[in-house]
């Protein structure tokens, strides 16, 4: 009988382990997504801010002041 129960005690605490390491591991891809985006985000803005400022540049260049 009290070796039934450690069993049980023992699955249950080891489902418990394996529930906390895939959400463990759920939040850490989650957070690399995160990351991911919004360097990617980051870096987007760099090119547009950069492509604006030759845009700008090259137009003050063409108009005769």
């Amino acid at each position: 009988m009290d070796l039934a129960e450690d069993d049980q005690e023992e699955m249950r605490i080891k489902k418990a382990r394996m529930r906390k390491q895939k959400r463990q591991q759920i939040t850490r891809e989650f957070m690399q997504m995160m990351q991911d985006s919004a360097t990617e985000s980051a870096a987007e803005t760099v090119r547009w801010i950069g492509g604006i400022a030759v845009f700008i540049v090259i137009m003050c260049l063409i108009v005769p002041h």
